[in-house]
């Protein structure tokens, strides 16, 4: 009996280490062909970096707001920023040429063949990191959306307030 339940686990071991490969090397082939991040994190970046552009003018535009909420548009501006940043680490870079070129050395196709493959064994590293990150995004943009709420409905109802 245990000889067939260690057969299992070794099996299911196997099946495991074969998933995992599959998945790295077909995020690897995504990201060699594709000269870019993956797309489900290219749409992440995208939504981070306007979100940035936005605290950035908010930042510029807001020079005596109150003190709660320049905390939360600092707080979002490091959180984006550090979320920015481990997206950026899984890109290839584009002045590698184009990988599909017969013109590009093949010294040039195999480092970009091997920076594919360990960018995708980063994908899949710090998937999670990147979804705790992105929790975190949400969250932050959710606490910044109720404290300019709270203060538009402040600045609606002060002409009732000094009136009496």
């Amino acid at each position: 009996m245990a000889e067939a339940l260690a057969t299992l686990s070794l099996a299911a071991n196997c099946l495991q280490v074969i998933d995992f490969g599959t998945r790295v090397f077909t995020t690897a082939w995504r990201i060699y062909t594709e000269a870019s991040i993956l797309d489900e994190f290219a749409v992440l970046q995208q939504s981070a970096s306007s979100l940035k552009e936005l605290i950035t003018t908010f930042e510029e535009q807001s020079s005596g707001s109150d003190g709660g909420l320049k905390n939360i548009v600092s707080r979002c501006h490091s959180v984006v920023d550090r979320f920015l940043k481990t997206l950026s680490s899984l890109r290839i870079s584009e002045d590698e040429g184009n990988p599909g070129s017969e013109s590009a050395p093949d010294s040039r196709k195999h480092r970009r063949r091997r920076d594919a493959l360990c960018r995708a064994f980063k994908a899949m590293w710090k998937k999670k990191d990147i979804e705790e990150q992105q929790d975190a995004v949400s969250h932050i943009r959710e606490l910044l959306v109720i404290h300019l709420l709270v203060a538009i409905r402040y600045v609606r109802h002060l002409p009732r307030l000094v009136s009496q």
